[in-house]
C-alpha cells in the first residue's frame, strides 16, 4: 500500500502518488491495495492505469470512401496500449481477466477516447490485449487526427476486439447519436461491424445528410438543403464494391420541396461513395416534388409573402426530377438512376401533375412507365390514360415529350 494522490497536497507539501509497475501494466493512485496471492489490486480514489498490452501496428483506416469503420467510435485494437483514468475507484481481477473503473472514467488508445460513468475491460489470457470494452452511463466516444470526424453519444457501449464490432444502446425513450464526418444517425440502438463492414439499426431512427453544393447546371450551383431519411423498423448499411443502404418501415426521405415515401428504400452508391447509382423505393412508393405550398395549406403570415421559388430539379442529391410542374409519382415500386437521369416503374401507377398547389392532371398505367429526363420523354404502357387540360386520352401506349 502507498499514499499520495498525484497533485494532492498534505500540510502544504506536495505528495507523490503510490505507483505499481508490472509486466502488463503501470498503476498509480492515492492508495493501492495488492493481493499477492491472486495478484489482484484495488485503488480507492482517483488514479491512472497504463495497460501495456502487446503493441503492434494499427490497421489502416479506409481512405477515399465512407465505410462502417469510419463511424466506429474508437479503435481499441487488440494488443494496443490503453490509458485509463478515473475519479472514484478501480478494481483489477486477474483470475477473471477483468478491470472495473468507476466515476468520471476516461480511456484513451491511439487517436480515440472513450468517456463514461463506469468502464469494464476484459483482457486476453494469451497476450494481455483488450478483448471487450463495456461503458455504462453518459458514454461518449470521439477521435482526434484522422478520426476527428467521428463522435458517438449513448448510454451503453459494448466493443468486441476480435471483430471490431460495437453495440450502442440508449435508455428507454432516448437515442444514440453517431456522427461520421457531416452525417449523423440517431436511433435507440446502433450496431457497427457485425458482420464486418456493416452498420445497422433495429429500431426507428433518422439519418441526416448535409446538402452541400449542387453540381454546376443544377439548382444554379446553390447550396442544397439537408436530406433527412427516417424509418420506423430498421436500416442497414453494407460496405462492399457497391455500398448499399437499406431502410424499411414507413420510410420517408425528404429535402426541401421534395419527398420519397414507401415501405422500404434502397440506396446504391458509387464505389467511392461520391454519388448514387440507383434508388429503389417499394411498397406504396411515392416520389413528390413541390415548389410551392400544397392545396389547403394556410399562409403563416398575412401579406404578399416571398417571391415564388424556382421549380425543384432534384429529388435527392444527384437524383433529378421532372422539370417545370410540381408532380407526384405513385406505384408499388419506383426506380431512379441518377447517372442517366431515368425514372421507371414496372407496376401499375399514377403520375399527378399539380398547378398552383392543386391537382392539374393525371396519367395512369397498368404495366409500366419510363421517364428519360435527358431526352425529355416519358412512356407509359398498358391501358395508359391521361386526363390533362379537361381532355382524356386512352391508349395501350402513351408517350409524352
Amino acid at each position: 500500500a502507498g499514499e499520495g494522490g498525484g497533485d494532492r497536497e498534505r500540510g502544504g507539501e506536495q505528495v507523490a502518488a503510490a505507483e505499481l509497475s508490472k509486466a502488463e501494466f503501470d498503476l498509480k493512485g492515492p492508495v493501492l491495495s495488492v493481493d499477492h496471492v491472486g495478484e489482484g489490486c484495488r485503488v480507492a480514489g482517483a488514479g491512472t492505469l497504463f495497460w501495456k498490452g502487446s503493441a503492434g501496428p494499427a490497421p489502416p483506416r479506409p481512405a477515399g470512401r465512407l465505410s462502417a469503420a469510419d463511424v466506429t467510435p474508437f479503435s481499441l485494437e487488440s494488443g494496443s496500449p490503453v490509458t485509463v483514468t478515473w475519479q472514484d475507484s478501480m478494481k483489477y481481477e486477474p483470475a477473471e481477466h477483468r478491470a472495473v473503473f468507476t466515476g468520471g472514467v476516461r480511456a484513451s488508445q491511439g487517436a480515440r477516447t472513450l468517456e463514461s460513468d463506469q468502464l469494464v475491460l476484459t483482457f486476453s489470457p494469451e497476450n494481455g490485449g483488450v478483448e471487450t470494452v463495456t461503458a455504462d452511463g453518459n458514454e461518449r466516444a470521439h477521435g482526434a487526427g484522422e478520426a476527428a470526424d467521428s463522435d458517438v453519444l449513448c448510454e451503453q457501449l459494448v466493443w468486441y476486439a476480435a471483430t471490431n464490432a460495437v453495440e450502442l444502446t440508449a435508455p428507454e425513450g432516448g437515442t444514440v447519436t453517431v456522427a461520421s464526418g457531416p452525417n449523423t444517425i440517431t436511433a435507440r440502438q446502433v450496431t457497427l461491424n457485425d458482420p464486418p463492414g456493416t452498420l445497422k439499426c433495429t429500431t426507428p431512427g433518422k439519418l441526416t445528410v448535409p446538402g452541400g453544393e449542387a453540381p454546376a447546371g443544377r439548382e444554379g450551383g446553390a447550396v442544397r438543403p439537408p436530406t433527412v431519411v427516417q424509418w420506423q423498423k430498421g436500416m442497414r448499411f453494407v460496405e462492399d464494391e457497391t455500398p448499399v443502404a437499406t431502410f424499411w418501415g414507413d420510410v420517408v426521405a425528404a429535402r426541401e420541396g421534395r419527398r420519397i415515401t414507401g415501405d422500404s428504400l434502397r440506396l446504391e452508391f458509387t464505389p467511392e461513395m461520391k454519388g448514387l447509382r440507383r434508388v429503389v423505393v417499394t411498397g406504396g412508393a411515392a416520389v413528390e416534388v413541390r415548389s410551392g405550398p400544397h392545396e389547403g395549406q394556410k399562409a403563416e403570415a398575412e401579406g404578399p409573402g416571398p417571391a415564388p421559388r424556382e421549380p425543384q430539379t432534384e429529388v435527392l442529391p444527384g437524383v433529378p426530377a421532372l422539370k417545370g410542374d410540381d408532380w407526384r409519382l405513385e406505384a408499388e415500386e419506383i426506380t431512379m438512376l441518377p447517372e442517366t437521369e431515368v425514372i421507371s416503374a414496372k407496376l401499375p401507377g399514377t403520375l399527378t401533375i399539380f398547378s398552383g398547389g392543386a391537382p392539374g392532371g393525371t396519367i395512369s398505367w397498368q404495366k409500366g412507365m419510363r421517364a428519360a429526363l435527358q431526352e425529355g420523354r416519358a412512356t407509359f404502357t398498358g391501358q395508359a390514360k391521361a386526363d390533362l387540360s379537361g381532355s382524356t386520352l386512352e391508349s395501350d401506349s402513351l408517350t409524352v415529350e
